[in-house]
């Protein structure tokens, strides 16, 4: 554990005040040494990878789950090739792939990271 006080040009380890070596002896002996958790990152976005394959596989042809993940952007070239049929195959093949990536991966890419309107 390091200290800090007035006078003292840099924070120093405990033992080496005169004034608390003492107390880190009396630490060492009755507080157990607990594990550090490693602090959660906060989602900024709050996506469901579930929810974006779900949309994706049942209504992925108007580009729903791209308005969903925030690429807007490409919800709008789904909304306008929608007659052709290929972005109802597109996201099929996408809704299963975002339903098997990990959930890292999806954290990663969709809720941790700065998604733009032609973010894949």
């Amino acid at each position: 554990m390091l200290v800090w006080r007035r006078g003292m040009t840099s924070w120093v380890p405990m033992a080496l005040v005169p004034e608390l070596a003492n107390l880190t002896q009396e630490v060492r002996e009755f507080a157990p040494v607990l594990p550090r958790a490693a602090p959660l990152p906060v989602r900024s976005n709050g996506k469901s990878k579930v929810a974006a394959g779900i949309l994706a596989i049942f209504v992925g042809g108007l580009g729903i789950h791209k308005f969903y993940l925030g690429g807007w952007g490409w919800g709008l070239i789904y909304i306008l090739f929608v007659w052709t049929f290929i972005p109802a195959i597109v996201a099929f093949i996408e809704g299963i792939i975002l339903l098997t990536m990990s959930d890292e991966s999806f954290d990663k890419a969709y809720n941790y990271g700065k998604v733009s309107a032609f973010t894949w």
